[in-house]
């Protein structure tokens, strides 16, 4: 068998520069799209006006959802489609859904390294998006640094949004913000009927994002709260309801007119004026138990020279030298005891920890 020949190249072949590639790559891009880099081989496609042009393995690096649909043992058509395309070729078209593009705009910036164009402060608002991209592709490692920047130049200790701040601190962290975010929720939110846990008189709900499971465990804490309170109030009412109340009153002088007027006094200032609503804020209740008022009646005339204390009917200045004192009903009062248990009941409330969820198994 002869040997082979084969003939000489009539020039050498060399590899196309990069700029060339890139200039080929541009070619054949549909329009519009938005170069992240410019001779990225994936375009990331919202819509057929919201294209993005990256680097798949810039995507494989930074995510496991895309490293599993766009690495080279994958079996999904694109990732198939990338390792049978050559240099020049189209890139290939990655069809997302759901995600807000000036969002996914900045988070692309990040994961290119692109740090000097992107913002180094976000709205509250911003940061729940970039948040819910980070969690639906698994990006929390990949974004915590600028993360970091972002919570560090908006988060203060009197904030607004705290629905919001929740699901930013329980995606990025830190822990004490996450922490001290569910402890005033615990707090400050009510239950619906219909929408479930809301916040505020304006009933708003908590992002979609935030996993059932932290819903459900601060809907726990804060009815464990109530529960609480409902206990003392409770129990506080059923003491003048004995049914020896008249017998053995509570009161220190064993007067049953003074015990009526500390249980309508319950009556009017908690339960009946519809302010103990126990599908509203612990916070709430909290403050109508802090706006009680001991009760302390002037003493008023009687028909004989006597005077009389409103509070009970007892005698209040009694002749001198008749050796009786005087009662306020301000001694046999509940409310400074309530207002302690109320205080003790607060400090109690902690917030949530992230030991607490399993599933959250990032950083």
């Amino acid at each position: 068998m002869s040997d082979l020949v084969f003939p000489e190249s009539s020039s050498p072949v060399t590899a196309l520069p990069s700029s060339d590639i890139a200039m080929l790559t541009r070619a054949s891009l549909p329009e519009p799209c938005t170069d992240i880099v410019p001779d990225g081989d994936v375009i990331l496609e919202l819509s057929p006006t919201e294209r993005f042009l990256v680097y798949s393995q810039v995507l494989c690096a930074a995510s496991s959802i895309f490293n599993r649909m766009l690495s080279s043992g994958s079996r999904f058509s694109e990732a198939v489609e990338l390792r049978s395309r050559a240099s020049g070729d189209k890139p290939v078209v990655v069809k997302l859904e759901d995600d807000d593009s000036a969002t996914l705009l900045i988070v692309l910036r990040v994961l290119h390294y692109q740090i000097k164009t992107v913002p180094q402060k976000l709205s509250v608002e911003q940061m729940v998006q970039v948040a819910i991209i980070c969690d639906k592709y698994f990006l929390h490692e990949s974004l915590q640094l600028m993360a970091n920047t972002w919570i560090g130049s908006s988060w203060s200790e009197k904030q607004e949004q705290l629905e919001y701040w929740l699901l930013i601190s329980w995606i990025f962290g830190p822990e004490t913000i996450f922490t001290e975010v569910s402890r005033s929720l615990i707090l400050e939110a009510s239950e619906d009927t219909q929408k479930g846990f809301v916040i505020g008189p304006e009933r708003r709900e908590l992002p979609e994002s935030v996993p059932a499971a932290l819903i459900e465990r601060l809907a726990s804490s804060r009815e464990k709260c109530m529960n609480a309170i409902r206990a003392e109030i409770d129990g506080l009412e059923c003491k003048y309801l004995r049914d020896d109340w008249e017998s053995n009153p509570q009161c220190s002088e064993k007067l049953k007119q003074c015990d009526a007027l500390q249980l309508g006094l319950i009556y009017r200032s908690v339960l009946v004026s519809g302010a103990a609503t126990w599908s509203g804020s612990v916070n709430a209740i909290v403050e109508v138990v802090q706006k009680c008022v001991v009760l302390e009646y002037e003493n008023s005339p009687a028909p004989s020279s006597n005077l009389y204390c409103l509070n009970c009917g007892r005698q209040s200045n009694p002749p001198t030298g008749s050796g009786k004192k005087q009662h306020t009903s301000a001694k046999c009062s509940w409310v400074p005891k309530l207002k302690t248990k109320m205080e003790e009941i607060l400090r109690d409330v902690e917030g949530l920890k992230f030991s607490e969820f399993p599933s959250r198994a990032w950083g």
